[in-house]
């Protein structure tokens, strides 16, 4: 499988439901640097739900690399959440993304479409 710092996951148990925007990296499985950025130099965002939108900067850690993983692993211990890029394929992606999108367009009552952005709203 190629590498691909494109797909990745975010798990997070550290922000109490609230979502987290994880903005890419263009690092290895650990960028030193990234520990040290302060994110509080930037006025605070709030999404159109009033969410607060968060751009900490957050390592990647590859599944193709058991250092990595390891690192992943103890950075998710000590920061309730990690990144972990390398994780699916690109047509893994695109499978995946197909399937969602099968699921919720046969839900009962449903009138979301793909190809229809202004159906992606809380009504279907």
């Amino acid at each position: 499988m190629e590498k691909s710092s494109k797909n990745e996951i975010v798990i997070n148990t550290s922000t109490g439901g609230r979502f987290k925007y994880v903005p890419r990296l263009n690092t290895s499985y650990y960028d030193d640097e990234c520990a040290n950025e302060n994110s509080d130099s930037k006025a605070t965002e709030y999404d159109k739900n009033g969410f607060e939108i968060d751009y900490t900067s957050s390592p990647r850690f590859s599944v193709n690399s058991t250092t990595a993983i390891q690192e992943g692993l103890k950075y998710f211990n000590e920061n309730g959440y990690a990144v972990f890029s390398d994780v699916l394929s690109d047509d893994e992606i695109k499978t995946n993304k197909n399937l969602l999108w099968e699921f919720l367009e046969q839900l009962p009552n449903s009138h979301i479409d793909r190809d229809k952005p202004e159906t992606w709203n809380r009504n279907w």
